[in-house]
């Protein structure tokens, strides 16, 4: 489901509407790693954060196939330990 689909529920209409705005990418990141509770590298992935001025910061990770470690995308905290 797209915002282009038009299918969208009025609640979610209503939430990107509340919160659209143009972004800058103030941060960008290529190899930001993530490290459990040892020391052990988990995996490593691309950062990206966009802010702009009385919104709310929007941060982009990208983790590709072949950049190490293990995915950390939908794992705890709990699971990183």
């Amino acid at each position: 489901m797209t915002p282009e689909d038009g299918n969208l529920p009025p609640a979610v209409r209503d939430l990107l509407a509340a919160h659209a705005a143009a972004r800058e990418r103030t941060a960008d990141d290529h190899m930001f790693t993530v490290s459990s509770w040892n020391g052990a590298r988990m995996g490593t992935f691309r950062l990206q954060l966009f802010t702009a001025p009385g919104t709310r910061p929007v941060a982009v990770a990208t983790q590709g196939p072949a950049e190490g470690g293990r995915p950390v995308v939908g794992r705890s905290a709990n699971q990183l330990r």
